[in-house]
């Protein structure tokens, strides 16, 4: 794994303490969508499970790694979840999921 020298983006909007301006926000989600569609189209596909602030890490350019894949499946595994177990953090996870 690559040294990322930074925060998380947890911590950079807990000291930040206002909000975003919209273009930066809109510039990390976009970099976030990219890495997530690179990781869904890898043979087979790489599904993360837990994509929250505190898994972003923001380096010195500005740039927005993914990490902790501790969760992190490929599709079609045979690798199950067990039935009623939690996977994630309930305050980022699709309702569905819940």
């Amino acid at each position: 794994m690559d040294y990322v020298e930074g925060m998380d983006l947890q911590q950079m909007l807990d000291a930040k303490n206002e909000p975003l301006p919209q273009s930066k926000a809109m510039e990390w989600v976009y970099q976030v969508c990219d890495a997530i569609m690179y990781l869904h189209a890898q043979t087979p596909p790489i599904i993360h499970r837990d994509i929250k602030p505190a898994n972003l890490l923001l380096d010195t350019h500005g740039h927005l790694w993914i990490t902790d894949f501790g969760i992190a499946r490929m599709a079609g595994s045979d690798f199950r979840t067990t039935t009623g177990a939690l996977i994630g953090t309930p305050k980022y996870m699709a309702p569905e999921q819940i």
